[in-house]
């Protein structure tokens, strides 16, 4: 019944926004009861919280396992395209994610910390591999490689007028790419 739920709830918070959605709607939605829901979920913001752990869960998921003749500058540029799109899928669900920043603030800052470490985690175990691999270089700090790479996809979420968002991720990457390989 959990995943119902979130399920259920992800798809009105995004089409109606999060505040606009009661719990009275969602179970007249699914034609639950409140009892069942609340047996559930104690209150509405644990429901998001609920809702943000799976997104979280399911960013945990993405494989940056190598498939025969991939290299790690494949799996880079398939991993940038795959956070340009749910980039973009925020955009296109602004209300949500205003409505998330204004009316649970701590499950904001919460969320995105943790975004922060998964992609920072996925980064470190990229350059390693490249390092491994002889593709990047041995000499770099793998830390401070991951911060610098998530800090420069931030820069590719940037409004710049004339360039779109893709545009701007490849150059990003392109950029990336040039420090982190050899020469």
């Amino acid at each position: 019944m959990r995943e119902q739920i979130i399920k259920k709830a992800t798809e009105m918070f995004l089409k109606y926004g999060l505040r606009s959605v009661s719990v009275d709607d969602i179970c007249n939605e699914m034609r639950i009861s409140k009892k069942t829901f609340y047996n559930v979920f104690k209150t509405k913001e644990a429901l998001v919280a609920g809702l943000l752990d799976k997104v979280l869960e399911d960013s945990v998921k993405v494989n940056i396992e190598k498939k025969e003749g991939e290299t790690v500058i494949d799996i880079m540029r398939d991993n940038t395209k795959k956070f340009m799109a749910s980039q973009s899928m925020a955009e296109r669900h602004v209300s949500f994610f205003y409505d998330l920043a204004k009316y649970y603030p701590e499950l904001q800052v919460r969320f995105s910390g943790k975004m922060d470490e998964i992609r920072s985690q996925q980064s470190m175990e990229l350059i390693a591999m490249g390092q491994s691999e002889g593709v990047f270089r041995k000499d770099l700090n793998v830390t401070v490689a991951a911060n610098v790479i998530n800090a420069m996809m931030k820069v590719a979420l940037m409004r710049i007028p004339g360039t779109t968002m893709e545009e701007r991720s490849r150059e990003v990457l392109d950029y990336l790419l040039k420090i982190l390989t050899k020469d």
